[in-house]
C-alpha cells in the first residue's frame, strides 16, 4: 500500500489532492494499491497498517511529517515537489536547510519537468538522492458546459480562471485584466472557481463579482462538473505568481482550450515556451501584456483554435496519463526493491 500525502490545508479542492487522486487511480489499474491521505492521517499512525511507502505532494506542507512518520516506522518515502516549494521554499537559504534533510532522506524526489531538476540541482548541488522526472497526466474533468446555465450568449468571450483562493494564485489579477479589456471588448466575461481556502481573499473576490455584471464567482465546484466550466470557456487564465505545473493548464489543454498564463517557471514547462518545444499558450509578465494578449485572444478566433489544438497535442503526448502511471508505478517497484530508479540521471 502506497499514500500519497496530502497538506490538510490544501484538502480536498486543490491541485496537489487532484493530482493524488490521480495518481492513486492511475497506479491501482496497474496492480499497486494506493490512497490519498491527508498529512493528519498519518500523523496520528492510526492508518499506517499495511503501509509501504509513504509519498508526500510538497516537501514543506508534508515533507517534513512524511519524513518524521517515516523514520519512526522503517519506511521508505518519496517527496515530490509541486510548486512553491521549489520556487519558494527551496529558493530561500533558510528553507533550504530546513527541507535538505528531507529530500536528503528521501527515496527518490519527484519534479514534473526537467527545468525544475535542474533548478533543484542549482539550489541544492550536494543533494545525492534520486530525482525522477514524472510529467503529470493532462485529464478532462467531467461535466456539460455550463455556457446556457450562466447566462452566457455566443457572442461573449469568457475569460476562466480556474483556481484555490490562495494569496499565490493572485485572483485578483485576473480580475483587474478582464476589467482593462472592456473597453475595446465589452463582451469580455469573467468566471472565477476554486476552493475556498482564505476567507478573507474569497470576500474580495466575491465583492468584486457583486460589483461588476461582466464577473461570476462561483465558490468551489465540484471536480465532476468543473469540466462545464472549461467547455464554457474561450480562453483559460493561470495568474499564479509561481506553479509547479499546475492542473488547471493540463486540464485546458485537454479540452483544446487557449491558454494566457502567467509567465514563471512551471507554466513555461506547461505551455512548451522551451527551447526546442512548440509554445501553445500565450504568456505574460506585467499587467500591460497580459492585457493586450487577452484583446488579441479575444479578437482573434483563428488563434484560439490554433492554440487550442496545438494544446490538445501537447496534452496528448506528453501530459498522458498512461505514461504518467508507467513511471510511478515503476518508481515505486523499484523503491519497494531497494534499488535506485532508472530515470534518475534524466532529471538533471
Amino acid at each position: 500500500m502506497i499514500q500519497i500525502v496530502v497538506a490538510d490545508e490544501l484538502w480536498p479542492g486543490s491541485g496537489n489532492t487532484v493530482t493524488a487522486q490521480r495518481m492513486a487511480r492511475a497506479v491501482g489499474k496497474l496492480g499497486l494499491a494506493a490512497t490519498p491521505v491527508r498529512r493528519s492521517d498519518i500523523e496520528t499512525g492510526d492508518r499506517l497498517s499495511g503501509v509501504q511507502i509513504l509519498h508526500g505532494m510538497h516537501a514543506r506542507r508534508t515533507g517534513l511529517a512524511v519524513r518524521q512518520v517515516a523514520q519512526a516506522n522503517g519506511l521508505p518515502y518519496v517527496i515530490t515537489l509541486t510548486g512553491t516549494d521549489l520556487s519558494a521554499d527551496l529558493a530561500d537559504p533558510s528553507g533550504r536547510q530546513t527541507l535538505l534533510p528531507v529530500l536528503a532522506d528521501a527515496a527518490a524526489v519527484v519534479v514534473f519537468d526537467r527545468s525544475e531538476g535542474a533548478r533543484l540541482g542549482q539550489l541544492l548541488p550536494e543533494l545525492t538522492t534520486p530525482v525522477v522526472v514524472v510529467p503529470p497526466g493532462a485529464l478532462k474533468p467531467p461535466g456539460a458546459s455550463w455556457r446556457r446555465r450562466l447566462g452566457l450568449s455566443a457572442q461573449d468571450i469568457v475569460f476562466f480562471l480556474p483556481a484555490g483562493m490562495r494569496a499565490v494564485k493572485r485572483p485578483l489579477a485576473a480580475v483587474d485584466i478582464v476589467e482593462r479589456l472592456l473597453p475595446t471588448v465589452p463582451q469580455a466575461r469573467l468566471l472565477v472557481a476554486g476552493a475556498e481556502m482564505d476567507s478573507a481573499l474569497v470576500a474580495e473576490v466575491a465583492a468584486k463579482a457583486a460589483a461588476h455584471p461582466w464577473m461570476q464567482w462561483l465558490g468551489a465546484v465540484p471536480y465532476e462538473q468543473v469540466g462545464g466550466l472549461y467547455r464554457a470557456a474561450d480562453v483559460v487564465l493561470n495568474t499564479s505568481e509561481a506553479e509547479g505545473l499546475a492542473n488547471s493548464l493540463l486540464e485546458a489543454m485537454a479540452f483544446g482550450k487557449p491558454t494566457l498564463a502567467q509567465d514563471n517557471m512551471g507554466n513555461r514547462a506547461a505551455l512548451g515556451h522551451v527551447a526546442g518545444q512548440e509554445a501553445v499558450g500565450l504568456l505574460f509578465s506585467e499587467p500591460g501584456q497580459a492585457v493586450a494578449e487577452a484583446r488579441q485572444l479575444a479578437l482573434n478566433r483563428p488563434l484560439r483554435v490554433a492554440l487550442g489544438r496545438a494544446a490538445k497535442r501537447r496534452a496528448t503526448s506528453v501530459y498522458n496519463v498512461d505514461q504518467e502511471a508507467a513511471l510511478y508505478a515503476d518508481l515505486y517497484r523499484t523503491v519497494l526493491a531497494g534499488s535506485l530508479p532508472v530515470q534518475a540521471e534524466a532529471a538533471r
